[in-house]
């Protein structure tokens, strides 16, 4: 079957889009303690529309059944800005991150 110049053109843009949406579900692994890890799936990382820090604490809180004000989401010992996405801070998909107890949390 021969496409017209115009179907390619249509594939190829079609094609083109498909590349630049990432992958909805992308996995963060939180480390509670030393001994368990938990999954957050189905975050979007990436822009334009890329998960906040809150977000994921939101999942955690959940996952966890903890409340948002016991804890603080920490990268390599820093604790992440809640202005700034997951995508800001340098965060991938299979990121490992871990939780800091904290007495009223303010990260959300």
């Amino acid at each position: 079957m021969r496409m017209s110049l115009m179907s390619k053109a249509a594939v190829v843009t079609l094609a083109g889009l498909m590349a630049a949406v990432p992958a909805f579900a992308e996995t963060i692994k939180v480390r509670v303690g030393e001994d368990r890890i938990v999954e957050i799936k189905d975050l979007r990382l990436q822009a334009p529309v890329g998960a906040s820090v809150c977000s994921l604490k939101v999942k955690v809180a959940k996952a966890l059944d903890m409340d948002m004000k016991d804890f603080d989401l920490v990268d390599n010992g820093v604790k992440l800005d809640r202005a700034r996405s997951l995508e800001d801070h340098g965060i991938r998909n299979l990121s490992t991150l871990d939780i800091r107890a904290a007495e009223n949390s303010k990260q959300c």
